[in-house]
């Protein structure tokens, strides 16, 4: 028959035990509670970012609390950039438009993807290879943009990307990508949102290049077109001013340049066309002689154009290596360093000067633009104080970004999530020390007490033996009780 039984306990024979057990539930108490109320007090919220560094600092801790709260650190996901979408950098200089995205894996395998993976990677592998004009005229730009200029520019650097995207195929997979920028005085896409003389030198004098070398190109363009079609002059229609479309490439077949190649008017190759013509000659200083064969100069056609094409294309070169962070990864930036940036702008007081003439009078320009004062309308000058603080920094695509971030939850919350998971640790912390205690304290116990010489008392005796001496005493009661029993 089952009887229900307790198991025997008695004191520990170390005074020690006592305030220690009590001083060690004081500090597991502070302990537990300290660390929860790290780890749970916050909870992951969605959010959106354009800027994960500064998500990241926001939400800031040190090392020793960053572990204890690695599960409600800053996480985002990777964003897609599809082909033909348009995006800015940081820098808010140029937007771009990425044209074409593939992948190279280890192996040499090749994957054309329709969307960039991006998660605030640094564009540090940039490198421009091409400006594109395109010339508009009567017939090639709409109403409006024809009222404000007879002759529109359309220029259009080139550039190849590369970074490190995490793929289910491999971790660090090359990433490449090709964008290309835009610019055009007269239309209205934003362009150059965060101008700024001071903190964006660079990017400043690049816009001021860029302003002022469009509209004297443009004028160039329009003045040679009405004297000298490029077409032939019997034409009923050679009084318009037709499209041209003007390529410009590095000549250098060198990996790596150096000032002097940048500085060099022949530091561009030159493909150029029109409607049913093409230039025979492809050098700034070539074409800037004319001359030529076929009708309308068809070798060298406009001579006046080259010298603001040149610098024109120098300054959308540079501007947008400036834009994609980039000082000197294949030739050096004109605009990060102050003695290529005074050959680059050595005729600027000149050209502004006359073209304020040009604009200042009443003879027909072509156009209804006028200069903007505000950016820089005289020769860079290095040793004005305080000295312009030209460089370049590292660049980011501008997008946003799903995100989770820890926020502390509501009070009520708060204190039930602390108080739930302290006890449940406690207890476990409790259970476990007991545990480990008695495995290593009860096989010492039982060695000193039979080392004991002479009868044990009560308070001495193991468990073991108090059992026994209990089952001896109920036979011995059985036998007495059965002798007895006749007597009755």
């Amino acid at each position: 028959m089952y009887r229900f039984s307790y198991p025997l306990r008695r004191e520990y024979p170390y005074k020690w035990l006592t305030p220690l057990v009590a001083v060690g539930v004081l500090i597991a108490i502070a302990s537990v509670l300290f660390v929860n109320i790290i780890t749970q007090s916050y909870q992951l919220v969605a959010t959106t970012t354009n800027d994960i560094r500064a998500l990241r600092a926001e939400h800031h801790s040190n090392s020793f609390f960053s572990i204890l709260r690695r599960n409600t650190n800053v996480s985002c996901d990777y964003t897609s950039l599809p082909v033909n979408s348009e995006i800015f950098t940081r820098n808010y200089a140029l937007p771009y438009t990425i044209r074409k995205v593939w992948q190279q894996y280890d192996n040499g395998t090749i994957e054309n993807l329709g969307a960039l993976p991006y998660r605030e990677h640094a564009l540090n592998d940039c490198n421009v290879t091409s400006v594109g004009i395109t010339v508009n005229g009567k017939f090639s730009q709409g109403p409006l943009l024809n009222a404000r200029s007879r002759v529109g520019l359309d220029i259009k650097p080139q550039a190849m990307c590369a970074i490190k995207v995490e793929t289910p195929k491999q971790k660090n997979t090359n990433t490449y990508f090709i964008l290309e920028g835009a610019y055009n005085l007269i239309d209205d896409r934003p362009h150059f949102l965060l101008r700024n003389r001071t903190s964006s030198a660079s990017l400043f004098w690049g816009e001021s290049l860029l302003s002022l070398y469009y509209l004297v190109t443009s004028h160039a363009y329009y003045n040679a077109s009405l004297s000298r079609p490029w077409g032939d002059p019997n034409n009923m229609y050679s009084a318009y001013t037709y499209s041209a479309f003007i390529n410009l490439t590095r000549q250098s077949t060198a990996s790596v340049g150096g000032p002097d190649e940048v500085i060099s008017d022949d530091f561009f190759q030159i493909y150029c066309t029109t409607e049913n013509n093409l230039c025979l000659n492809t050098t700034i200083p070539s074409l800037s002689q004319g001359g030529g064969t076929g009708v309308g100069h068809y070798g060298s056609p406009y001579p006046t154009i080259w010298p603001g094409v040149n610098i024109l294309g120098k300054a959308m070169w540079f501007t947008a290596m400036t834009d994609l962070g980039q000082k000197d990864i294949t030739v050096p930036n004109m605009l990060a360093d102050q003695n290529l940036l005074v050959n680059l702008t050595s005729n600027l007081t000149n050209e502004v000067n006359a073209w304020l003439e040009v604009q200042n009078s009443s003879d027909d320009r072509g156009s209804t633009s006028t200069l903007d004062m505000s950016l820089a309308t005289t020769t860079f000058d290095p040793s004005v104080t305080p000295a312009p603080a030209l460089g370049v920094h590292t660049s980011y695509f501008s997008t946003n970004y799903i995100c989770q971030k820890p926020m502390l939850k509501p009070a009520g919350t708060r204190v039930i999530a602390i108080l739930s998971s302290s006890l449940i640790l406690l207890d476990t912390i409790w259970k476990v020390f007991w545990f480990v205690f008695n495995l290593i304290v009860s096989g010492r116990l039982e060695r000193t007490e039979n080392n004991v010489v002479g009868v044990p008392i009560a308070g001495d005796m193991s468990s073991g033996d108090l059992q026994g001496k209990a089952e001896q005493e109920a036979k011995t009661y059985v036998q007495v009780n059965q002798v007895e029993r006749p007597l009755d």
